[in-house]
């Protein structure tokens, strides 16, 4: 189990926050499975302005399926609120997967994710993308 939290003070340095908090906390099961979560919030130095605040979610499974090595498996979900303007709402959604191939220190890795926004008076299409690609480590 890993974990982290920080604070930042921008009060004398940003134009746009005073401070904030974030923390993450992921843990990974002998079975494979692993689960992360993450949350934050951000105060604004804007008058009359919400403060934003997001939760991130991510279920793993990882699995011998092959010879070349681990394939892994994930899905994941992000909520942000009031990012760019108060009482947005922004949600992400995930599904991904990857396949290391040992021998040669690579992996090979495919995802899906969908982008939607709510904001009040305004109506935005949402977003889908696919994207695949390699790794080699050297």
């Amino acid at each position: 189990m890993n974990g982290a939290i920080a604070y930042f003070n921008q009060a004398g340095i940003s134009t746009d926050a005073n401070n904030g908090i974030s923390g993450s906390l992921s843990m990974l099961h002998d079975s494979g499975v692993s689960l992360t979560f993450a949350t934050g919030t951000k105060d604004l130095k804007a008058q009359n302005r919400k403060d934003q605040q997001f939760m991130y979610g991510k279920i793993g499974y990882a699995v011998g399926l092959n010879a070349l090595g681990p394939t892994r498996f994930s899905v994941d979900y992000g909520k942000y609120d009031d990012i760019a303007q108060d009482n947005d709402t922004m949600t992400s959604f995930g599904v991904q997967a990857v396949q290391d191939i040992d021998d040669v220190g690579a992996s090979l890795y495919a995802g899906y994710r969908h982008y939607a926004l709510d904001r009040t008076g305004s109506s935005f299409d949402d977003i889908y993308a696919v994207m695949t690609g390699a790794r080699i480590s050297f």
